[in-house]
């Protein structure tokens, strides 16, 4: 594959699929020489080739595979690399291979899609109205979601095409097993599929993206699917993939056979029971301890307890958030900015006071520029609207940070006050980390500063319940619980967002008698003058849940393991 400059290879979402996993997909999704198979996105070809030789090796001659062939590919090199390749690999002419944009293909009825569709994240879809009401129709869905990402579309288009009894076999990002876009996607699966399996990987699978991968086995069954098992699988390398097909040539019937340790996690759920609104990437963890805990009785969701959003966002962080050097730098008049927290990377403590130090602050200034006259702040901003500025997740410019169309949405007045928004926002006690690789902390803003969009804001709704919630919310427990819910990226970061933190599953504080509360709060008070000890915590939550309150082994052993999803995805 030729190399695209990062911008660019975002836009088409290109990522070079691994020949053992083009492989297993060609191999569980074609099962006839006759069966006619689509590409939605051809890329290079790597897998209209590997089809192309299942295809051959299941009895067709070349032509007649040939002509079972269908794809789509919008990049002009990349078209023009693939049809070079299938000359030179095959020494037939592909037909079917169309150098267009998938969504302008009318495919023929098909026995099997295969594939890997774009990378290509909702904010840099273009035209997402048009593509989504296109994809409605053919799939004959109600789609009224504004954003998916656009394998959501592919997937939908593509499979719509399908016989009944034919495969869907891809490799897709794992976001919408565990977002609201994904939800349309799972209820559009759920309603007109058997999914056979969901198979996800311990290790990054895709050399030039930071994308965590899940493989989707699917039957098009628009009778019988509720009557489905679906199969979680996680393993830890692509290597295993072969045992998993030979297990699954065997109709699901057994298990024998499976080398010893292997896969890291099955679980088989009944399709009936799969809820498109809940979280499907849980079952690749450890649904059953999540499961027993968030399900008992002294347990509740954090919702309940406090309010949450997301911290601070800025819309122009570049412009806002400036480093006390570069305000000392300027001479900029210090009262017109205040401390903030942009990353729990920077604060090294559990409690944020007036000792903690902070490296950034951020601009409030709510006074026209008429009124700052003489000041080095009015050179700033004028500095700052004649400045050329990048258009996030665009390839465009404007001149001037108040000509952003993000700012002018926001309708400031004047357009860098930022003080009126944070005066009605107010300020909140608890910051939760959004994302989370190896170190789990989260912080006592007892010093009131603002918070950056890094984190998400937690304000009890009593005020008696914040110790003994800071207790909570830092204990190995919610460390299990956040991790269970987050998503992991490639890279090996655990992304919440409010939504996840609002149904986090914690300990009811409500329900706790005085003894408990104060058990919670001497435990945190320990925690906060020596954070070796939070294992007070967990024996304090321990303690409130009694006799069913998990086995500590098996509990610290689930928890090492959601960590190796961190620290083994961030490399290959």
């Amino acid at each position: 594959m030729e190399k695209l400059a990062a911008p660019l290879r975002k836009d088409l979402g290109i990522s070079l699929t691994p020949g053992e996993v083009v492989d297993f997909l060609v191999r569980w999704a074609i099962r006839s020489p006759d069966d006619v198979v689509i590409d939605p996105g051809t890329g290079e070809g790597a897998f209209i080739l590997a089809a192309f030789n299942r295809l051959e090796e299941l009895g067709a001659d070349g032509a007649q595979a040939a002509q079972h062939l269908y794809g789509a590919e919008y990049y002009d090199n990349h078209f023009a690399t693939l049809t070079t390749r299938v000359r030179q690999h095959t020494g037939h002419t592909f037909p079917h291979l169309h150098h267009a944009d998938i969504f302008d293909v009318e495919f023929p009825q098909a026995d099997a899609v295969i594939g890997n569709p774009p990378y290509v994240i909702r904010h840099r879809v273009d035209q997402a109205h048009d593509l989504r009401s296109r994809v409605a129709l053919r799939a004959g869905e109600n789609l009224r979601r504004r954003q998916a990402d656009l394998y959501s579309y592919f997937i939908m288009y593509a499979a719509s095409f399908l016989k009944e009894g034919g495969r869907l076999a891809i490799i897709v990002s794992d976001s919408w097993l565990d977002t609201d876009f994904g939800v349309e996607l799972k209820s559009y699966l759920l309603r007109n599929f058997k999914l056979r399996a969901l198979i996800s990987f311990d290790k990054r699978v895709f050399a030039d993206a930071l994308v965590k991968t899940v493989i989707l086995l699917a039957e098009r069954d628009r009778t019988r699917a509720e009557d489905n098992n679906t199969h979680f699988i996680r393993i830890k390398r692509m290597m295993k993939l072969r045992d998993i097909e030979e297990y699954l040539a065997s109709d699901y019937t057994s298990e024998n056979g499976l080398k010893a340790g292997y896969p890291r996690r099955w679980v088989v759920v009944s399709q009936r029971t799969l809820d498109p609104r809940h979280y499907w990437g849980i079952y690749f963890k450890a649904p059953e301890l999540f499961s027993k805990l968030s399900m008992h009785p002294l347990f509740t969701e954090l919702g309940n307890l406090a309010e949450t959003r997301i911290g601070l966002q800025t819309l122009a962080k570049k412009f806002y958030i400036v480093p006390a050097d570069t305000i000392k730098e300027l001479g900029l008049e210090s009262e017109y900015f205040e401390p903030i927290a942009v990353s729990p990377r920077e604060i090294l403590v559990p409690v944020l006071d007036r000792d903690t130090p902070l490296p950034n602050a951020v601009l409030l200034c709510s006074e026209e520029k008429g009124k700052l006259q003489g000041t080095n702040l009015l050179k700033y901003i004028s500095a700052a609207e004649a400045h050329t500025v990048e258009v996030r997740t665009k390839r465009e410019q404007v001149q001037g940070y108040h000509n952003l169309s993000r700012l002018q949405k926001a309708r400031r007045q004047p357009w860098y006050n930022l003080k009126t928004e944070i005066d009605r926002r107010g300020r909140y006690a608890i910051f939760f980390p959004r994302r989370v690789y190896q170190t789990f902390l989260v912080f006592w803003n007892k010093r009131g500063v603002i918070a950056n969009e890094d984190f998400i804001e937690v304000e009890p709704r009593r005020r008696e319940h914040l110790l003994p919630l800071l207790a909570v919310l830092n204990s190995s427990v919610a460390e299990f619980m956040a991790r269970s819910l987050g998503h992991i990226y490639g890279g090996g970061v655990c992304n919440l967002n409010p939504n996840d933190l609002r149904i986090l599953p914690v300990l009811d504080l409500s329900r706790l008698n005085c003894e408990e509360l104060d058990a919670l709060t001497s435990a945190y008070q320990n925690f906060i003058a020596d954070e070796s000890k939070r294992h007070r915590l967990d024996e304090a939550i321990f303690g409130i849940l009694g006799e069913e309150a998990p086995a500590p082994k098996k509990f610290y052993a689930a928890l090492d393991e959601l960590r190796t999803l961190s620290t083994g995805l961030k490399k290959l």
